[in-house]
């Protein structure tokens, strides 16, 4: 596939007040591997094989079965072979994406018009009913939490299976019980995480016994 450079843009909706979108819990839909999903979408055909999607020398998606044979994102392309011969490795192609995560954005719309999409592959939606939902995570394969904010929604959302929902009654105890290694998939950084380890955290419930002056103590700045 040939690459491009074509943004992501989201479909274009009538504007809506904050007001209007209802008071209720919010769904995290996360698809794991953005390259990789995009390809099947579209894909005319059923690809049976690993996946594996490159951007020049090193790949930039790996589906769960080219994971589970050891592949990784920024893996150099051609170690591929070796980890994982029968995979199928295809160049990356940004319209695909973008593509893709239009349609996906358009069916999340048929339920719910309450949506935002922080980033392709992520979107947060409010007022669709719990079937509607359980439907959406099931045909976009994506993997889903429902919960009572964006955070716990998305951090949620890790620990559920692809095409389930995971609903989130407790904070506390959720919080009790979710690694914080969860929270590099949220975009902090690898040197936060290696202080906590040493601090002997392992959940994000154990951050609840510092004040936040403690905090910002620690974590103000790498060092």
């Amino acid at each position: 596939m040939a690459r491009s450079s074509a943004a992501f843009p989201t479909p274009s909706r009538p504007k809506r007040s904050p007001e209007a979108a209802p008071r209720t819990s919010v769904t995290c839909l996360r698809i794991a591997d953005l390259p990789t999903w995009a390809v099947r979408q579209l894909e005319a055909t059923v690809i049976p094989e690993p996946l594996v999607v490159a951007e020049g020398a090193l790949v930039a998606g790996v589906d769960a079965a080219a994971h589970r044979a050891g592949v990784r994102i920024g893996e150099r392309v051609g170690r591929v072979s070796a980890l994982c011969a029968e995979a199928r490795i295809l160049e990356r192609d940004l319209t695909v994406e973008r593509v893709a995560w239009d349609w996906a954005l358009e069916r999340v719309f048929d339920s719910t018009p309450f949506l935002e999409s922080p980033r392709p592959g992520l979107v947060f939606l409010r007022g669709a009913l719990p079937d509607e939902v359980a439907a959406l995570a099931w045909e976009l394969g994506a993997h889903s939490a429902t919960a009572d904010s964006h955070g716990t929604a998305a951090l949620a959302a890790l620990t559920a299976k692809a095409g389930q929902v995971v609903t989130v009654n407790s904070v506390n105890a959720f919080l009790a019980n979710a690694p914080i290694g969860y929270t590099k998939h949220l975009g902090v950084e690898p040197w936060v995480l290696e202080r906590l380890a040493l601090l002997g955290l392992h959940h994000l419930g154990e951050l609840q016994r510092f004040t936040l002056r403690q905090l910002s103590a620690q974590f103000g700045a790498a060092q």
